[in-house]
């Protein structure tokens, strides 16, 4: 009992009245005072060991809490709209883990709309975006700058007017999609809205749309990072768009704590941005 009562600082009285006490609560007798020493009963005995284990899940816990401040241990959930996802982002994630191989990450495709969601919900701590932040409770960072094409068939001309863009059919993405958005105000550009335009199909994806328009059925405005690879054949042709570049923006929720490793991972892509990165 005396070197119970070294090892935990405690006077030894305070630990025989604690002990008292949970035998009392629990109508149990741990020790058998044996002269003026104490031996564990068989209750005792099998309360020690559980105690033990109790002990050594504290002891584990306590290392698990030293790993994710240190980045020995921890996971990153981040959601990302197409374009800044599949063509931005990879290159960030594997910088990542080259220095961090111990941090799982898993990534989340879908619309800005969506990414907003996932973040003020909490679903995700960190987004990435190329519209706008429309959401209230969410801090933004431009991380990137990318240009919006219009691409379709060798038939549009460079010179990119009104009557053409009303005459031609369109292949747009879904509503909640960024490139959806700057289609908006590319129309405003030339006084048009969608109902001014002849809409043939509305796709979920840049890959989707940059399909139907190699295969012909129609024009469509999008980045010039998912169309750079149409830029190799003979019967696309594509036009820069007359707007600005649009920010490529990182989002993370201001309501929400940040663990050690979106930390580490935000620091990272601040370290690395350049608003004319792309």
């Amino acid at each position: 009992m005396t070197r119970a009562a070294e090892v935990l600082r405690l006077s030894q009285s305070a630990v025989s009245a604690a002990i008292s006490a949970l035998e009392r609560r629990h109508d149990v007798q741990l020790f058998d005072r044996v002269g003026r020493g104490i031996a564990l009963t068989p209750a005792g005995a099998v309360f020690l060991t559980e105690a033990k284990d109790i002990l050594n899940r504290s002891q584990q816990a306590e290392r698990v809490l030293e790993d994710l401040s240190t980045l020995r241990r921890g996971s990153i959930q981040l959601v990302a709209s197409q374009t800044v996802g599949n063509y931005w982002l990879p290159r960030q994630l594997m910088s990542f883990h080259s220095s961090n191989p111990d941090i799982d990450l898993s990534v989340e495709i879908t619309n800005s709309d969506r990414v907003m969601d996932w973040i003020t919900s909490g679903k995700a701590e960190l987004g990435f975006i190329e519209s706008p932040v429309t959401m209230d409770g969410l801090e933004a960072t431009q991380v990137g700058t990318d240009q919006m094409v219009l691409i379709g068939s060798r038939e549009i001309g460079l010179q990119i007017d009104r009557a053409m863009l009303m005459s031609l059919p369109w292949v747009i993405r879904e509503e909640g999609s960024g490139t959806r958005a700057m289609l908006l105000e590319f129309l405003s550009h030339y006084r048009l809205t969608l109902s001014d335009i002849r809409i043939a199909l509305v796709l979920p994806s840049n890959e989707a749309i940059a399909s139907a328009v190699s295969d012909g059925l129609g024009v469509a405005l999008m980045s010039r990072l998912a169309a750079g690879f149409l830029g190799q054949s003979s019967e696309i042709a594509i036009r820069p768009s007359p707007q600005p570049d649009r920010a490529l923006t990182m989002v993370l929720s201001t309501q929400r704590h940040r663990s050690s490793a979106v930390q580490a991972f935000v620091r990272q892509i601040k370290a690395g941005s350049n608003p004319a990165l792309i």
